[in-house]
C-alpha cells in the first residue's frame, strides 16, 4: 500500500487559486466584520466618571464641566463611603441637604474619552441596563441569523446567502454608527 503525501493531494486538486483566493476573501470578510461589530463595544461603550448635573453647571464654562469646587459638590452631592467618592447618581434636594433625590441628568468627566455611546444615550445609574441589554440582545440576533442563514444557504446555496450576509452586516453596521437613540442602536 502506498502512502499518499498531503503535497500529492494539493497538486491533484489544484493549486491555490483566483477562485479559492475568491472564496477565502469573503469567508476573512465575513468573520471580520462580525469580530469588529463585536469588540467594538468594549471601546464604545465606556463608562466615564460622571456626576449629577447641578443647576449651578449651566453657569459653569470651564473647559472641564465634570471638575467643580469641592464646597459646592459637598453641598450639593452625598458623599458615598463605600466607593471613598461622591455618589454618581444622586444629589441634594435643597441647600440644607434634608432630602436626596436620582439624578436625570448628567455630567461627563470627559478626560479620558471623548464621548461613548454610554454618555451620548445616559446609560448610566437607573439606565445602566440598557448597555447589557444591547450586547445580548445583538447576540441574540446572532443566534437568530445562524439558525435562518443555515437554513436559507441549504436552499439557495452558502455563496448567495454569505455575500448577502456580509453586506447587510457591513450596511447595518454603519447604519448603527449614525445612531440617533437608544431604540435605533438595539435595532
Amino acid at each position: 500500500m502506498s502512502v499518499i503525501k498531503f503535497d500529492q493531494v494539493v497538486r491533484q486538486l489544484g493549486e491555490f487559486g483566483p477562485y479559492q483566493k475568491r472564496i477565502y476573501f469573503l469567508l476573512c470578510y465575513n468573520m471580520f466584520v462580525s469580530a469588529f461589530q463585536k469588540m467594538i463595544w468594549v471601546f464604545v461603550a465606556a463608562n466615564p466618571p460622571h456626576r449629577c448635573r447641578l443647576p449651578e453647571d449651566d453657569h459653569n464654562n470651564s473647559s472641564n464641566p465634570y471638575s467643580f469646587p469641592t464646597d459646592v459638590l459637598n453641598a450639593s452631592i452625598p458623599w458615598n463611603s463605600k466607593l471613598n467618592r461622591w455618589d454618581s447618581c444622586s444629589m441634594y434636594t435643597d441647600a440644607n441637604r434634608t432630602g436626596i433625590v436620582r439624578c436625570d441628568r448628567f455630567v461627563y468627566d470627559h478626560s479620558q474619552y471623548e464621548t461613548s455611546v454610554v454618555s451620548d444615550f445616559q446609560m448610566v445609574c437607573d439606565r445602566q441596563w440598557i448597555s447589557a441589554t444591547t450586547v445580548s440582545l445583538q447576540m441574540g440576533g446572532e443566534f437568530l441569523g445562524a439558525i435562518c442563514l443555515g437554513v436559507l444557504s441549504d436552499r439557495y446555496g452558502r455563496k448567495l446567502v454569505m455575500v448577502i450576509s456580509a453586506f447587510m452586516q457591513t450596511v447595518f453596521g454603519v447604519v448603527t454608527s449614525f445612531s440617533v437613540n437608544v431604540y435605533m442602536l438595539i435595532v
